[in-house]
């Protein structure tokens, strides 16, 4: 790929993808759309005018005319992140055909963003993945767990009395009535799984810091007080990752 100065990087979640703008290293413009709604990706994209584009999907791909209306776009210049793309972090996974992409560009963004750090990314959406970064840096494998929504959407699906329950609101350290108690259950739950988390990891590893993402992470931050001067938010993660790949491929 060629040096380029405006890089969008593209990243397809389950439910949206989200375009982010760079000139150099700096984010200028980031926006997201809805999967189903191709036209106003396209057009967000144009108005965009880049030089360079790097895609990255989780599940399924975007469609071939989307795909081909992006190159056309950066003159050639759309590099589409897939398991052999090379990366400037190791990958040590049993499994690396497997392994989410995504999970990989906020890998390399973390690794980018604090360089000879052992880490522990967390990126808090749908799903919320628990990922150790070495300080080589190297990915060492991780866990995959229900988001928020999943969890209450869970509850309410799989049982016969319980409600749907908002994450926005009080969560008491423990429920007073049943919202409470769903809305605490779910999400001081998943607080403590990942503060937990973040322990074993400074045990096994060596981690000494938790960079978060993802759309729900604001939403966590709150309930990670025990481990809070170990916690950094970085909302950008994963496009500061693409544009590292895209960086590494063209040099």
């Amino acid at each position: 790929m060629p040096v380029a100065e405006k890089i969008l990087t593209l990243d397809a979640g389950n439910s949206r993808v989200k375009a982010s703008l760079f000139e150099g290293e700096t984010l200028v413009a980031s926006h997201s759309v809805g999967r189903e709604d191709m036209p106003a990706l396209m057009e967000l994209c144009r108005s965009y005018d880049p030089d360079g584009i790097i895609y990255c999907a989780v599940g399924h791909d975007l469609p071939d005319e989307m795909l081909r209306g992006l190159d056309a776009l950066c003159e050639g210049h759309l590099l589409k992140m897939e398991h052999d793309t090379p990366v400037p972090v190791g990958v040590r996974y049993a499994s690396p055909s497997t392994l989410g992409l995504d999970r990989v560009a906020a890998a390399a963004g973390a690794a980018v963003i604090f360089p000879g750090e052992a880490l522990l990314v967390v990126d808090a959406g749908t799903a919320v993945t628990l990922d150790v970064v070495d300080a080589a840096p190297a990915f060492r494998g991780g866990n995959i767990s229900p988001g928020i929504y999943l969890r209450l959407k869970a509850l309410h699906g799989y049982t016969a009395a319980l409600p749907m329950v908002e994450p926005d609101g009080a969560t008491p350290p423990f429920g007073y009535d049943t919202v409470t108690a769903i809305r605490s259950g779910v999400m001081r739950g998943l607080g403590d799984e990942i503060a937990a988390s973040f322990r074993r990891a400074q045990g096994e590893y060596g981690v000494a810091r938790l960079v978060i993402s993802g759309g729900d992470a604001p939403l966590l931050l709150p309930l990670l007080d025990s481990i809070k001067d170990e916690v950094v938010f970085v909302p950008d993660l994963v496009a500061r990752g693409l544009l590292a790949i895209y960086n590494y491929n063209a040099s």
